[in-house]
């Protein structure tokens, strides 16, 4: 697939190939149905909760993409029991495709036939012109959010966002049926489209007078929710007339911070707190009945400039990787991650437990020795670490400092204000930097593609590779997951053996849920399963 012309803000996501029959992940039926549902007020209480707009949402905020996924739906949606596309606006999709078995492939041509249904919170028809126009407004965003760098793998993107053309070549709308034409094959464009920030809606009421300045204003959106009231506390979401969802109600409760959060929880006004995975929360005291722990498909990692001259060698990589006790390092300064070994993170598809080896092995030793044999002289270049101000990251940045000082390499730590380090990490002059990456779908290609993919201009560390580009385009087309899970795990483990980063973390939510919540089933990008999740009591 085409992963071209992309820089992010957000650094830290077949023959007869179709999709026909509804499931939990799903929130409209395709037909006019009400269903039966258990009821309750499902109360959670969220930080930071900004907007409703899932044009404009960030991935990483939790509270925004759970408002977002509640209140609205694309074409898709994601079960998270399987990872896989499953129907919501669309009904059904299939891709034009040649093979058969585990060797069929996708064109680059995907109709999505729209549930006749499927409608916005004020009762009007979901079209395909409105499913169409509202891609076309993240796209036209380019690279400057997350959501927008993505969807340069339809047809006539790089036109759009560089002010050439005022439409995406690659949207058609066709009666109830969305084409979508993609510059290369692309089997995981439907796990894309699950993600909440390509939800469609359309403007809503703004906040009265009397909320003016506390509410936010919300569109009217397609999901299993809608928008009863806002008074600037708490934002009262109904159940809407088709909804699949088990409850009546969700009530957002605006909290200050995640102490306040927790707090709520255990005091019984809430039932549902994110909890930071230092903190994970006793199950034991006031009403915090448990505690989720599910992945969250987002990494943190070193990357290695490979245009830097300092890092010709790939012994001197090697050996950089080798002197840095990641365990030590996690367990001192982002306690709660789980230490990494690559840069697909666990849960994700594809990911694979140890995928960096016999490369990442802590092993002072060993680095002293690839040092001598890279540097027979004794000249070891003096090695710059990039970091932004954040004060946890620069005590990471300090701490790898101190692990590569011990095997005898002289290090700079350079930190950045926040703003300028966004630019800096791509302007070529980084060294080893500190960054990370979040997956808008859940597979290894939302990881490997743009992070390695020659042409990525989200390919900060350099890394250049005819054999894995060529393997990275054959991968996207495979139709079967499996298969593609299987190359994306081969095609990871070549990228790190060549030392390009030095893997550190991968992030996990912990949840504190209070003893009325029954069957919450977590996804990778932090939101739920809301047709599934009940309330008791």
């Amino acid at each position: 697939m085409s992963r071209t012309l992309r820089r992010t803000a957000a650094l830290l996501a077949a023959v007869g190939l179709a999709a026909t029959a509804c499931s939990s992940g799903s929130h409209h039926s395709s037909t006019a149905t009400t269903f039966p549902h258990s009821g309750g007020t499902l109360r959670l209480a969220v930080v930071g909760l900004s907007g409703f707009d899932p044009a404009t949402i960030v991935p990483t905020d939790q509270a925004d993409m759970i408002a977002v996924d509640l209140l609205d739906q694309g074409l898709t949606s994601i079960d998270p029991a399987t990872e896989r596309a499953v129907p919501a606006l669309a009904t059904k999709w299939s891709s034009d495709s040649s093979g058969s078995g585990t060797d069929a492939r996708v064109g680059t041509t995907w109709t999505f036939t729209l549930d006749p249904h499927a409608r916005f919170s004020d009762g009007s028809k979901v079209t395909a012109d409105q499913v169409v126009a509202a891609l076309t407004k993240v796209a036209e965003q380019g690279s400057s959010t997350l959501a927008g760098a993505r969807l340069d793998v339809v047809q006539g993107y790089d036109e759009l966002v560089s002010g050439k053309a005022d439409t995406l070549a690659g949207l058609h709308a066709d009666g109830d049926v969305v084409e979508i034409t993609t510059d290369q094959p692309d089997a995981e464009l439907p796990l894309l489209l699950g993600s909440p920030v390509y939800s469609v809606t359309k403007p809503g009421p703004k906040p009265t007078d009397k909320t003016q300045g506390t509410a936010l204003a919300a569109p009217l959106g397609t999901g299993p929710f809608e928008v009863a009231s806002d008074d600037g506390t708490v934002v009262k979401l109904v159940r809407s007339e088709t909804s699949r969802a088990q409850l009546d109600e969700v009530d957002l409760i605006r909290v200050k911070d995640a102490a306040a959060a927790q707090s709520a929880v255990r005091n019984g006004s809430a039932d549902w707190a994110s909890v930071p995975p230092a903190q994970k929360t006793s199950t034991t005291g006031g009403s915090i009945g448990y505690t989720v722990q599910a992945p969250l498909g987002a990494e943190q990692f070193f990357g290695i400039n490979l245009a830097s001259p300092t890092f010709a060698s790939p012994l001197f990589r090697q050996a950089i990787i080798k002197a840095i006790d990641r365990n030590s390092l996690v367990a001192k300064v982002l306690p709660g991650l789980h230490v990494s070994s690559g840069v697909v993170p666990p849960g994700v598809p594809g990911s694979v437990p140890d995928a960096c080896g016999a490369t990442c092995t802590f092993d002072r030793a060993a680095a002293r020795q690839l040092l001598h044999r890279a540097f027979p002289g004794g000249r070891i270049p003096i090695v710059e670490i990039d970091t932004d101000a954040d004060p946890t990251n620069v005590a990471l940045a300090k701490a790898v400092a101190v692990n590569l000082a011990l095997v005898g390499i002289t290090v700079q730590v350079k930190v950045h204000s926040f703003r300028d380090y966004q630019r800096f990490i791509t302007s070529g002059r980084q060294q080893l930097f500190r960054t990370g990456w979040v997956g808008l779908w859940p597979s290894a290609g939302a990881y490997l593609d743009p992070l390695f993919r020659s042409n990525s201009l989200d390919n900060t560390t350099s890394f250049k590779s005819a054999h894995i580009d060529g393997a990275l385009t054959t991968t996207a087309a495979l139709a079967d997951a499996g298969a593609r899970a299987t190359q994306y795990q081969a095609i990871q483990g070549t990228i790190v053996s060549d030392a390009v980063v030095v893997p550190i973390a991968s992030y996990t939510q912990v949840l504190a849920l209070s003893s009325r919540v029954r069957n919450y089933a977590a996804r990778l990008d932090g939101t739920f399963d809301v047709d599934k999740v009940e309330v008791t009591g």
